[in-house]
């Protein structure tokens, strides 16, 4: 019962923290997909939580999922500078601590919709 009164509470705190980030005016560009690999204190410490509230806010598409070796993997599309903003935003929060940051262009996916997070 404690642990998930601690969870609510993480979620809450993060909520809270990324919608109070202020979105700059982005130029509408032709979107790209990237397959980011993190590594670092990256799990444990919301970090799939936050990146979906953050591309949600952002109107990015793609998925992110905890991998077994401790890595976190993206899979995330839309205009590159969203998709930075992204990036920068997930690597100044609380307890994350990203360590490295490994990026390899994909094909974009004009048929997907949404950020999710995958288990």
């Amino acid at each position: 019962m404690f642990e998930s009164l601690v969870k609510k509470l993480q979620k809450i705190y993060l909520h809270s923290s990324v919608t109070t980030v202020p979105i700059p005016d982005f130029k509408e560009t032709a979107p790209e997909r990237r397959r980011i690999l993190f590594t670092g204190i990256v799990q444990g410490v919301g970090f799939r939580y936050q990146a979906k509230l953050l591309a949600d806010r952002l109107f990015l598409s793609g998925w992110v999922k905890n991998l077994p070796n401790g890595q976190v993997e993206m899979a995330v599309q839309g205009a590159p500078e969203k998709i930075d903003f992204l990036i920068s935003q997930m690597q100044h929060t609380g307890r994350i601590k990203i360590s490295r940051i490994q990026t390899h262009l994909l094909e974009v996916d004009w048929t997907e919709a949404g950020f999710k997070i995958l288990s």
